[in-house]
Parts: structure tokens; sequence; C-alpha cells
């Protein structure tokens, strides 16, 4: 079976690895039964409990299984992170168009 949907993201330079809420496991078929937990910390130094994944995105028509966590916050943005991405992609961002170039 294949689904997918576009998802609006940021791309958090500053981020180790793509967070999404944890509810996406079951959407995307991953089971956190069996994921490492860890405690790790926002932006604005509040702990949320992540359980360590993979998913797989689709960027220009690459598709890719990346690195993420699935957090235990539901308010939790998509935030893409550099772990997978980062030595797949040129990446620009670009002042002028207000946007993350990706080629």
């Amino acid at each position: 079976m294949e689904f997918g949907a576009n998802i609006n993201s940021f791309f958090d330079s500053g981020a180790d690895y793509t967070s999404v809420p944890k509810y996406v496991s079951s959407v995307v078929g991953y089971d956190i039964a069996k994921a490492k937990q860890e405690i790790m910390y926002t932006a604005n130094n509040e702990p949320m409990i992540t359980y360590a994944g993979k998913i797989n995105i689709r960027i220009n028509n690459h598709e890719l299984i990346i690195p993420c966590v699935f957090t235990d916050k539901v308010d939790t943005l998509f935030l893409l992170g550099r772990a997978g991405l980062i030595e797949r992609f040129e990446m620009l961002l670009s002042s002028y168009k207000r946007a993350l170039i990706i080629s």
C-alpha cells in the first residue's frame, strides 16, 4: 500500500534530527513500542520524550529514508533536521526569496 501527504515543514538547521508528533508513527506504520526512548530538549529548554525511528520523505522527486524522532508533544511542528538531509543536498537559505532552496 502506498500513501502520502504533502506536509509543510520547517528546516531547522540547529536540529540534529527530523521531529514529528508521535501519532505520525501509526500513520507511517512505524512501531514505536520497540523504539529507543530518550528525553530531548526543545529550543525553549523544555523536556520531551522522544522515540527514535525512521521516516520516508520525498523532496524534489527524491525519496529518502531518514532518521527521525517521534515526540510525545501533540503540538510538535514538523521539523526537518540535518541528519539524512544535509549530506545529500545542496541547501541555500535565501533571504531574498524567504525560502530554503534545495537542489
